[in-house]
């Protein structure tokens, strides 16, 4: 058994019709024969032999390096030609786990990757996350999002492998030489759209050969932005024994933060009112503590008291609701606090308002609007914002931020600046 990084096992098969053939003979032909030939019967045709590795103790077959369709173990070849096929040994761990991680952050605008960097959510704040099975995002979700995929590729083989991005609309994939996410540089990249496992509408798409080791693992992250419209992101790679595929689950793993490390915790305030929170563990005491340090992967939970005159309206970030906020720290997080006067101002109208019931619809103008309902409102919301901003009753508020209040008239007035897009909305319930 030779070992190059990985070990291989090299299994020469002969085909059965050498086995037929005869040594050429140096006697003198003989005259020909004008006797009828004799009968004779086929020879039956040799079973297709099966190579089955077994993998020594510390090590874990990896793959068979030979045209001999899907890889398996063991591995059956039909004989037709002299046949040589190498059967990969790598140490054990050294292979996937079956998934990788994704983060999500929705109502990010923007079709480019920048669009999502760029968002004060990124990265420590994301919507939420999930495991895939392989190296591919779901598609048509939603509108306006970002995601980011990272983990560890394991290849099975060392030699030149070569891959492919897909994304709607824009992408980023980058690879590194080691499982260092520092030392991972871009290798494709999408900026515009392809269609699902579009691998080949752009050049930029594929990436150059790159050499990989055997037994070692290398880290890979996929940047995704969505603005409108359909949307997909998947990876694919070509490579010794593996034909163009979506990178499977069995040469993937999850990344997985370095044990010891700290992260940070950071909180905002804002709104028209003022309170204060505090963390448990302690270290967040804000007033005037609003960053602090927890060892990775610790829970923290955030607790607001708003001050005299305020009311809390709610957390956006790492959190949502008007609860406590518990948080994992297994990443850098953010969260923001909203605190508004409750009560002590009037709710005043806005000039040339529309009155709706349930949906404003679309504003059809990108310029300021007001709005105003007489009904009891339990609950709303906004979409398509883009960068508007909205005060309700005079007071300005987040989407959705509640208790809202009607004005002496019996109604609820709101206003939003202008923004990007004309077919923003404001619903309420």
């Amino acid at each position: 058994m030779g070992r190059t990084v990985a070990f291989g096992l090299t299994l020469v098969l002969y085909s059965a019709h050498a086995y037929a053939q005869q040594p050429p003979s140096t006697a003198k032909p003989a005259a020909p024969s004008t006797a009828k030939p004799a009968t004779t019967t086929a020879p039956k045709a040799a079973a297709s032999p099966a190579a089955k590795p077994a993998a020594a103790t510390g090590t874990t077959f990896s793959a068979t390096s030979a045209n001999v369709g899907e890889p398996g173990n063991p591995v059956t070849i039909k004989m037709l030609s002299n046949t040589t096929v190498t059967a990969n040994f790598v140490p054990q761990g050294s292979q996937g786990s079956g998934t990788i991680l994704r983060e999500f952050w929705n109502n990010v605008t923007g079709s480019t990757v920048a669009s999502l960097t760029s968002n004060a959510a990124y990265p420590n704040s994301p919507t939420g996350s999930e495991q895939l099975t392989s190296l591919e995002g779901p598609t048509n979700v939603t509108d306006n999002y970002g995601s980011r995929i990272r983990g560890y590729i394991h290849p099975p083989i060392s030699g030149a492998y070569t891959f492919w991005l897909a994304s709607d609309d824009g992408g980023d994939l980058l690879l590194s030489t080691s499982d260092n996410p520092a030392s991972a540089t871009r290798i494709a990249f999408v900026d515009s759209w392809t269609s699902p496992r579009e691998w080949t509408k752009l050049a930029s798409q594929k990436s150059a050969a790159i050499n990989l080791v055997a037994g070692q693992k290398y880290y890979i992250e996929v940047l995704h932005k969505e603005a409108t419209g359909g949307d997909n992101v998947a990876v694919a790679w070509q490579g010794p024994g593996i034909a163009l595929s979506v990178i499977a689950g069995n040469f993937l793993s999850p990344f997985v933060r370095p044990a010891g490390t700290n992260q940070t915790l950071t909180v905002a305030k804002t709104g028209t009112g003022t309170g204060t929170v505090t963390s448990a563990p302690t270290g967040i005491n804000c007033g005037s503590t609003c960053s602090a340090s927890f060892a990775s992967g610790v829970s923290v939970t955030l607790t607001a008291a708003a001050a005299s005159g305020s009311t809390f309206a709610g957390w956006t970030g790492a959190c949502t609701g008007t609860g406590t906020c518990t948080v994992s720290m297994s990443a850098a997080r953010s969260v923001t606090a909203t605190f508004n006067t409750s009560g002590g101002g009037t709710p005043t109208p806005c000039s040339n308002p529309i009155t709706f019931s349930g949906s404003t619809g679309n504003f059809n103008t990108t310029g300021a609007v007001c709005y105003r309902t007489a009904a009891t409102i339990n609950g709303w919301g906004c979409s398509s914002f883009d960068g508007r901003t909205v005060t309700v009753g005079g007071e300005a508020r987040t989407c959705g931020q509640m208790p809202v209040t009607k004005s002496a008239d019996g109604f609820t007035y709101f206003s939003a600046t202008a923004g990007a897009f004309p077919w923003a909305t404001i619903f309420t319930w």
